[in-house]
């Protein structure tokens, strides 16, 4: 069965036309997101390329062996065509020759036979009408008589055995020609039927280099998919780093505001002790009581509102299930034979399940990205951070404090089916989650 190209063609223009529109930082509403109809669609497609490049791998490999077959075979029914042309040349020139030879001595018995005439007339007209008185009075041409008799006969003898030989050679030269006719008869079909039989092999040649050259573009097409999916991965890591290098940045300057506002509050503490030195200690307890509340409370709604960093990092699965389907860093594809990298784990889960926080932590990103559907990064203690992808929806927003176990969104569809796409980080590198997860 020849591959199809329009399966190959419709997976990658359906992939391509919806990946490179949207930028790393980008929001994207609920009702933006690509309808379920259509991601089930794109993952039936894609699955059926990846089952038509496992065919098509086997195809390839068959065509062209089939191919380098047909070809070894072709060469060799050329070369017995040729040597078959050069047998029946041959024989078509022993068969002009021979009956070049077979003319010749049809021609040569012919003038024989007419000369034979010729001497006979000759020796009658001389000898045998002559009156036999004349030849009893004449001695000498009795003798010239007889003498002719018996030149006549061996003459006649000699002619009958020229004329015998030429008949016998004549014979074998006939039987000959009849034989070299039949042999160029077999030749003649065999040549024929080697020549159409080269035909189709040459036709088969074209058919199997064909179904190679269509296979090998289908496979560069699905291979371009993979490279594609490989990009996207890419992506969503620089955009993992930006976001790691965002929050340090943010970390800094807040501990940096934090910094001069104690200071503030230090020196304001001290302008305000100063000016009470002079009354009474009963009433200076109070008031410095009450200031110190109320410089208190900003820094408390603060530190609720920021990632907790006292406690240990110690993060639970996000779903429920603890089904891997593909897991963390290199792996083979057999159908393509080519090596990609996961950065995270891929957890199996149906469309719609609860995606909870994996660790208390503090939102950093709610995004869309093409080949990983609705992104939420969140923050964590000691610079850790989690990325939960292929979400249907999310239910936070940025800069939202989450506990763990806390909802934050629902397992969406994607082209490679319903799972949860796990990413762990600590700063600027990347962890494998299974390593680490309760």
């Amino acid at each position: 069965m020849m591959p199809s190209k329009h399966l190959i063609r419709g997976v990658v223009g359906l992939l391509l036309s919806g990946s490179l529109f949207c930028t790393a930082f980008l929001l994207i509403a609920q009702d933006g997101l690509k309808p379920q109809g259509e991601l089930e669609e794109l993952r039936r497609e894609i699955r059926e390329s990846e089952v038509r490049l496992q065919s098509l791998e086997k195809q390839a490999k068959q065509s062209a062996t089939a191919a380098a077959e047909s070809r070894k075979q072709s060469r060799a029914l050329d070369s017995l065509i040729t040597l078959l042309e050069v047998r029946e040349g041959k024989i078509a020139r022993q068969m002009i020759s021979l009956r070049t030879v077979r003319d010749s001595l049809e021609g040569e018995q012919q003038r024989r036979k007419e000369e034979y005439v010729r001497v006979a007339r000759t020796l009658y007209k001389r000898h045998l009408l002559t009156p036999s008185a004349s030849m009893l009075l004449m001695p000498e041409e009795h003798r010239k008589l007889a003498l002719a008799e018996v030149l006549f006969n061996r003459y006649g003898e000699r002619q009958r055995h020229i004329a015998a030989e030429i008949r016998d050679l004549t014979d074998s030269l006939n039987q000959r020609d009849s034989q070299l006719d039949r042999r160029r008869a077999e030749q003649l079909k065999l040549l024929r039927e080697q020549r159409l039989e080269a035909t189709k092999l040459h036709q088969l040649e074209r058919k199997y280099s064909t179904a190679l050259q269509q296979t090998e573009e289908s496979k560069g097409k699905v291979e371009r998919l993979l490279r594609e999916k490989q990009r996207e991965a890419r992506q969503l890591e620089d955009l993992i780093r930006r976001v790691a290098a965002k929050g340090k940045e943010q970390a800094v300057r807040k501990q940096t505001k934090e910094s001069k506002s104690k200071e503030k509050r230090s020196e304001s503490t001290q302008k305000q002790a100063t000016s009470n030195e002079k009354k009474k200690q009963s009433e200076e307890k109070p008031k410095a009581t009450q200031k110190e509340k109320q410089s208190q409370e900003p820094v408390a709604k603060e530190r609720d509102e920021s990632v907790d960093n006292s406690g240990p990092f110690r993060p639970t699965w996000p779903v429920a299930s603890r089904n891997i389907l593909e897991g963390y860093g290199e792996r083979k594809n057999e159908k393509t034979n080519t090596v990609t990298f996961n950065p995270g784990i891929n957890i199996s889960a149906s469309s719609g399940t609860p995606v909870v926080a994996s660790a208390s932590g503090r939102v950093s990103l709610v995004s869309w990205m093409a080949g990983y559907g609705t992104i939420v990064i969140i923050e964590h203690t000691n610079g850790w951070r989690t990325v939960y992808a292929n979400l249907a929806s999310a239910s936070l927003s940025e800069g939202k404090v989450v506990k763990k176990g806390e909802r934050i969104g629902t397992v969406g569809e994607s082209i490679d089916g319903s799972y949860l796409h796990f990413q762990m980080w600590q700063g600027g590198d990347r962890k494998n989650p299974v390593h680490y997860l309760r």
